[in-house]
């Protein structure tokens, strides 16, 4: 769905999108009235484009989130502030997003239960420095690289 904000000189911030297509389609994933809902997900995000050569300075973590979170999963999760958010995972193995690596990121990412790891970060060189010695297979990449990557493919 795109936006059409339909603003007039009354609404300069109506958005039709927002305010009235995206609750209609929430409404029939989880039900109104005496309606049961069909089921299913539904997320409204805004786009922003960037130019290619400005994605290593302008490229937000919760923007690199989304992106990875539809790349591995299909589906769009609500990004949160936390150090360590798990963007995948099965009982051996886990895809881990670190929005800012420092002490407590890395011990949190060290206490991991998974065995294999792929971790996104932005400091992959610290973090595959500092799991070298827990005893994991890690893949520690960066998410900025990553996004710009993925778009070449």
């Amino acid at each position: 769905m795109v936006s059409n904000r339909e603003s007039t000189a009354k609404q300069p911030d109506r958005n039709v999108c927002l305010e009235i297509c995206a609750e209609r389609i929430r409404r029939v994933a989880t039900g109104y009235g005496d309606t049961k809902g069909l089921g299913g997900n539904f997320a409204y995000l805004r786009m922003q484009k960037l130019d290619h050569a400005d994605v290593f300075y302008d490229l937000s973590p919760e923007m690199a989130w989304h992106t990875l979170c539809i790349k591995h999963t299909g589906q769009i999760v609500p990004f949160s502030n936390q150090k360590i958010l798990t963007i995948a995972s099965d009982l051996d193995t886990a895809i881990l997003f670190c929005p800012q690596v420092d002490e407590e990121a890395l011990n949190a990412l060290t206490d991991q239960s998974a065995y294999k790891l792929r971790i996104y970060s932005d400091r992959p060189d610290s973090v595959a420095s500092h799991m070298l010695n827990s005893g994991k297979l890690v893949d520690s990449l960066s998410w900025t690289s990553e996004i710009v990557t993925g778009q070449k493919r």
